[in-house]
C-alpha cells in the first residue's frame, strides 16, 4: 500500500523544555482534493494518535492508510496527528545528547508523553498547520503506552469528544502481578538486540517478526538510525535505545494512574477498547477488571483477531475496522 502524505512538524526546544516534540500530519485524501470543505466543515474529525514504548510515529502509519481508505464516505476525518514520544524514533535521535544528560536519563514516563503531546497541540508552531482542536471534533487514539498516555492527556486537556484505546498498557490487578510483568517488559528490553552491522542485517532480523511488511519496512527506515559510533562495526542503532525502553518500563504509574481517570471520561463522551486476540503482554484477567468496573461503560468492545498487544503492527487493518467502526457509532449518537 502507498504511503499516505504527510508532513513532518517540530516544535523545537527551549528554555523550558529541552527536547524536540515531532508530529506526523496526514490530510485525509477527501479534504485535501477539496478544500471548500476542508474549510467550512463543521462536523469535522481530527484524530490525535499516539504510539507505543519502543516504536515510532511511522509505525502507526499502515493502519491509518486503512482508516482513511475505510472512510471514504462514512465519515469525515480532516487529518490526523501522529506525535511522537520525544525519546522514542526521530525524536530519539534529534533529542539523544539531551537524553544522555544525567537529568533526563530516566526522565520520560507515561505521563511526560502526556505532557509532550498537550505541548505540540497547544503550541502555535511557525511555518506549519496546526490542530483544529479549537474548532474541529477531536477524537484520541492511542496504543499500548499511547493509549495510557491519551487517556491522561484527556483528562488534563478538554478537548475530546471521542476515544478509541488499543490494548492499553493498563494493569487492574495484584501488585505481585504488577511487578512480574514490569520484570519480564524490563529483561526483554535489556536483552533485546540494539545494533546491527548493516540494513541487511536489520530487515533479516525483522523477518523473524510477525508484523504486517510494511510495518517491517517502515521500522527499518525509522526505528533504527545510523550510528554515531562505528568503531564496534555497528552500522545502526536503535532510534529507541534499550535505555529509553528500560525507562518506559520502569514507570510505576504508567499502567495505573491513568485508570483513575477512565470513570470520568466514559460519562463524559465515548470511550472504546478493544484487545488483541491473544493475551501475550496485557493478561486476560488485566483486561476483564478493566472493562468490568462499576461505573465505568466502554462504548463498544472489541476483539482484533490475527494479533496480540501489538495490534497496529499485527493486524493494522483489524484495528482500522474498529477504529472506523467507532468512528461510525459516534456519528449516531
Amino acid at each position: 500500500m502507498q504511503r499516505p502524505r504527510f508532513t513532518t512538524l517540530t516544535l523545537p526546544a527551549d528554555a523550558d523544555y529541552p527536547f524536540n516534540i515531532t508530529a506526523n500530519c496526514y490530510p485525509h485524501p477527501n479534504f485535501e482534493h477539496d478544500r471548500t470543505l476542508s474549510n467550512h466543515n463543521a462536523a469535522a474529525l481530527t484524530l490525535i494518535v499516539l504510539h507505543s514504548t519502543s516504536f515510532h510515529k511511522e509505525a502507526l502509519e499502515p493502519m491509518l492508510a486503512d482508516v482513511f481508505l475505510f472512510t471514504a464516505s462514512k465519515t469525515d476525518i480532516r487529518e490526523a496527528w501522529i506525535i511522537e514520544c520525544p525519546n522514542h524514533g526521530e525524536s530519539g535521535v534529534q533529542n539523544q545528547d539531551v537524553l544522555k544528560m544525567p537529568e533526563y536519563v530516566r526522565y520520560f514516563s507515561c505521563e511526560r508523553y502526556a505532557e509532550a503531546a498537550r505541548r505540540f497541540l497547544l503550541a502555535d508552531i511557525e511555518g506549519g498547520p496546526r490542530a483544529r482542536v479549537q474548532t474541529d471534533k477531536i477524537v484520541g487514539i492511542g496504543h499500548s503506552l499511547g493509549g495510557c498516555a491519551i487517556v491522561c492527556l484527556a483528562n488534563e486537556l478538554s478537548i475530546f469528544t471521542s476515544l478509541v484505546l488499543l490494548d492499553p498498557f493498563l494493569l487492574p490487578i495484584p501488585e505481585g502481578q504488577i511487578l512480574s510483568i514490569r520484570k519480564k517488559s524490563l529483561e526483554r528490553a535489556k536483552k533485546k538486540k540494539s545494533s546491527w552491522p548493516s540494513m541487511e542485517a536489520v530487515k533479516a532480523y525483522l523477518e523473524r517478526r510477525r508484523w504486517n511488511e510494511q510495518v517491517k519496512e517502515l521500522f527499518a527506515a525509522y526505528g533504527v538510525h545510523k550510528s554515531e559510533d562505528q568503531t564496534s562495526g555497528s552500522q545502526y542503532t536503535l532510534s529507541c535505545t534499550q535505555e529509553q525502553e528500560v525507562t518506559m518500563y520502569s514507570d510505576e504509574d504508567g499502567a495505573i494512574k491513568p485508570m483513575q481517570y477512565l470513570n470520568k471520561l466514559c460519562s463524559q463522551f465515548p470511550v472504546h477498547i478493544a484487545f488483541g486476540e491473544e493475551a501475550n503482554v496485557v493478561p486476560k484477567g488485566a483486561r476483564e477488571a478493566l472493562v468490568n468496573v462499576s461505573g465505568r461503560q466502554f462504548a463498544s468492545i472489541g476483539r482484533i483477531e490475527g494479533a496480540g498487544h501489538l495490534i497496529p503492527q499485527e493486524s493494522p487493518r483489524g484495528a482500522a475496522r474498529f477504529i472506523v467502526n467507532a468512528l461510525c457509532q459516534n456519528s449516531r449518537l
